[in-house]
């Protein structure tokens, strides 16, 4: 997975960092969705986009900010969220 990381993923972002999906067209279904969305606007800032490019079993969530990428997640598609202590600790 690292190996397709370096060799593939990053290259082809640095090149091309619109080829990926934007994270901020989703509409979402509920009230609290819109509101998280929302929020997360406000906190990237004017002129930030944040993307989601899926890259086999992978998804890499990334931030691009004028001409600067920053790679902000990169999870399985079978992983439900990086808060573990909220989802498996009682």
């Amino acid at each position: 997975m690292l190996e397709n990381i370096f060799d593939v993923a990053i290259p082809n972002l640095a090149a091309f960092p619109e080829i990926s999906i934007d994270f901020l067209n989703r509409v979402p279904a509920s009230h609290q969705g819109k509101l998280k969305l929302a929020d997360l606007r406000g906190r990237l800032g004017k002129g930030a986009e944040l993307r989601e490019l899926i890259l086999g079993d992978y998804l890499i969530l990334y931030a691009v900010r004028k001409d600067v990428l920053y790679l902000l997640a990169i999870k399985h598609h079978l992983q439900l969220s990086c808060d573990f202590r909220g989802h498996w600790v009682p």
